[in-house]
This record gives structure tokens, C-alpha cells and sequence, in this order.
């Protein structure tokens, strides 16, 4: 009797762990209503979210509204914000807002598709595109050199400090480097 009590107790301990690791999830609504690519916040209330278009949450996404896209009939791939103004879109171009989204500019950038943009501090930032090159900033955007040119098709890079980090792309490629 005792050993069946205590298989009785183990299955209802595993059983509330089944039903609570689903019930932390909980949709919001999405007013743009096409696929997301990116979501990125810089506190528990303000978030951006990026497709054809950006919306953004001040409430931790109850509410979301549309910003408008920074460029036309183009996949709006990445968002990355620094703090509450400055924020970058990586698309068919490179673009940078000074004011929460609300407004994009160009980043003088050459056209290209671009990827993946990460920073590993408030200056120090990395931009992926998808050509082959990784661009660089020390100053939180404002100019960017490139990094590192290959010969594969790069997706995604990332940082643990301003010099030690990680890229890959097509066909498993995966790089490892410290950069000056």
C-alpha cells in the first residue's frame, strides 16, 4: 500500500510540472497581422517586432502598434535596439531610428540583403551581410567599416565582449576570432 501512495505522489508531482512549463506562454495580438521575423526588447514594457512593417509595445506587448517600414516591399529580417531611442532594421538595406522607430534613416550603407546586427555594448556592434562581409561600429552606429569579407554566404554573428566572437553561415561554415 505504502509503495503504491508514493507512485501516486510522483505522478502528481510530474503531472503539475506537465501542465505549468505550457501555461507560462501566452499569445498577444499582433495588429500588423503578417509573419514575424524579430522581436527584441530592452526592458520587461518597450519592444519592437519586425516584418514588412515594425510594431512596437510600451506595456510588455498587450498592445502593439504599427510604426510603418523604413523601406518599401522589402522583409524587415533583424531589429536591434541600444536603448529606447536608437535602434537599427536590417532589410534590403540598413537602416537607423534616433526616436524609438517612430522615424528610419538610410545608413549609407551599399544595398545588400543584411541579416543579423548584435552588440555586445552600447558602442561596439556588428552588422552580417548576407553577401559575405561582417561591418563593424565603435560608435553605436553612427559609422560602420567592414570587419571581415569571406567567400560563403554569412548569416548570423555574435559577441561576448567588444573583441571575442562567433559568425556562420552556408554550408555548416562557422568562424571564430578576435577582432581589433
Amino acid at each position: 500500500m505504502r509503495g503504491l501512495k508514493q507512485t501516486l505522489i510522483l505522478i502528481a508531482f510530474l503531472l503539475s510540472f506537465i501542465g505549468s512549463t505550457n501555461a507560462q506562454w501566452v499569445q498577444q495580438n499582433n495588429p500588423s497581422g503578417e509573419y514575424l521575423f524579430d522581436i527584441f526588447f530592452i526592458n520587461s514594457n518597450t519592444g519592437w517586432a519586425s516584418s514588412k512593417a515594425i510594431i512596437k509595445t510600451t506595456n510588455g506587448g498587450t498592445n502593439w502598434v504599427s510604426l510603418g517600414t523604413p523601406v518599401e516591399n522589402s522583409t524587415l529580417t533583424d531589429i536591434y535596439f541600444l536603448d529606447a531611442n536608437t535602434g537599427f532594421v536590417s532589410a534590403y538595406g540598413f537602416y537607423k531610428t534616433t526616436n524609438g522607430g517612430n522615424n528610419w534613416t538610410n545608413s549609407g550603407l551599399p544595398l545588400g540583403i543584411y541579416k543579423k546586427i548584435f552588440f555586445s555594448n552600447a558602442t561596439t556592434g556588428w552588422l552580417v551581410k548576407a553577401s559575405n562581409n561582417i561591418y563593424k561600429t565603435t560608435d553605436a552606429g553612427n559609422s560602420w567599416i567592414v570587419n571581415f569579407t569571406g567567400g560563403s554566404l554569412l548569416e548570423s554573428v555574435n559577441f561576448i565582449n567588444a573583441n571575442t566572437g562567433w559568425m556562420c553561415g552556408e554550408n555548416g561554415l562557422i568562424y571564430t576570432g578576435v577582432t581589433g
